[in-house]
């Protein structure tokens, strides 16, 4: 008989998917998905033959990824150490890829952990419904959110993956949120002008758009771009 398993779920929302298919082709789309793919964070060295390689600490069988036309499930097994610590990499991840195009495709989700059955196209259960409901009535505006009781339960059971609180920030509401604008300024180091270009997209956005909805999401987009925006320039 079929059983419920436990995961670690993000449930993601890709935001302004209609102009998205408005404006981009039909391969650019396809092509933005299939890199969704190939996120894999994590890694260790190992000695093998005599050579040392770097292999996934979570072998990509059982790292999961449904993609619904603008909604994007990814989850991993809750009794996997790395379990939640690679979910946040590939959140993290997957929302860098997406500021980085042009125009910038911004993100909402919330992480959770329940049961859930899961078999080719048949994904189900309370953890995915718990999931998808935080993500539509908390997350708000472009930020993939957890609670603090999910990582604290996840750092008792693996005490050594207590980092997973480096790529996290508390939020203005107590949630918490992947902290993925500073991990890319990060990542791009070496690209000048990398927030002044995003705080320009955001700035045309917000002089150019009276939907109430639209201008909510870019104010909380400014309010976390600005301040490493500040501090780029000073340096």
């Amino acid at each position: 008989m079929e059983e419920y398993k436990e995961y670690y779920i993000a449930f993601i929302d890709v935001l302004g998917f209609k102009n998205l298919i408005q404006n981009e082709t039909c391969q650019k789309i396809i092509d933005i998905y299939k890199s969704i793919r190939s996120m894999r964070v994590l890694n260790e060295r190992i000695e093998e033959g005599g050579e040392e390689k770097s292999v996934p600490l979570i072998p990509d069988e059982d790292i999961n990824i449904k993609i619904m036309s603008d909604s994007v499930c990814i989850y991993i097994r809750a009794d996997i150490p790395e379990s939640l610590f690679e979910l946040l990499f590939i959140c993290m991840d997957f929302q860098n890829r997406m500021i980085e195009l042009d125009p910038p495709i911004l993100l909402r989700g919330a992480i959770a952990k329940g049961n859930l059955y899961s078999d080719d196209d048949i994904i189900f259960g309370p953890g995915f419904v718990k999931a998808y409901v935080m993500e539509e009535k908390n997350a708000s505006v472009p930020r993939i959110i957890i609670t603090k009781d999910i990582v604290d339960d996840y750092i008792k059971t693996f005490p050594e993956m207590r980092v997973s609180y480096n790529l996290l920030n508390r939020d203005y509401d107590a949630f918490y949120y992947i902290e993925y604008i500073s991990a890319y300024g990060l990542t791009n180091r070496d690209k000048l002008g990398k927030y002044d270009e995003l705080y320009k997209y955001i700035e045309n956005v917000l002089n150019s758009t009276t939907d109430d909805s639209v201008r909510n999401k870019f104010l909380y987009l400014e309010s976390k771009v600005l301040p490493l925006l500040k501090m780029e320039n000073k340096n």
